[in-house]
């Protein structure tokens, strides 16, 4: 979130505040006319877990669900899933 808000960017981090309700979106930064979805996951390199597509339908889902009450008009919207392997 750090860096976001370092390039002036609005970021709101649902991850702290919601938990396991964040609705699959962890951060949503905003700015200008670009609107960033976020999902990070930390796993190790010994988790047998491989992301499928149910995960991504789910994260662009949830993402579409936010956006079912933001005027679009002239916005531009990414959704960038990170994973950290360890």
């Amino acid at each position: 979130m750090g860096k976001y808000k370092a390039v002036k960017y609005d970021a709101e981090d649902r991850a702290m505040k919601k938990s396991f309700n964040d609705g699959c979106l962890d951060l949503i930064a905003k700015k200008d006319n670009l609107l960033v979805f976020l999902q990070c996951k930390n796993w190790t390199m010994s988790n047998s877990y491989k992301i499928n597509q149910k995960d991504i339908r789910a994260f662009v889902g949830d993402g579409f669900i936010y956006l079912k009450d933001v005027n679009l008009e002239g916005i531009k919207v990414f959704f960038l899933k990170l994973f950290v392997l360890t």
